[in-house]
């Protein structure tokens, strides 16, 4: 996805979502290599592959 963060600006980010309660986003990003959370009004845009993401064991529900 495109970003635009209020600290480090634009950027492209790979995310295996995790869960979504407005107005955030949750999700593993590979950039940072942590899970993360993202604003939906800072999201540019969203671009869908077909990999698969399967939830590490470790991550609470």
């Amino acid at each position: 996805m495109k970003y635009d963060s209020n600290t480090s600006g634009l950027s492209e980010r790979l995310v295996d979502p995790y869960k979504s309660s407005a107005p955030y986003g949750e999700g593993y990003c590979h950039n940072r290599g942590e899970v993360r959370k993202f604003r939906f009004d800072r999201v540019i845009n969203i671009k869908i592959t077909n990999k698969k993401f399967i939830k590490p064991k470790s991550w609470k529900v």
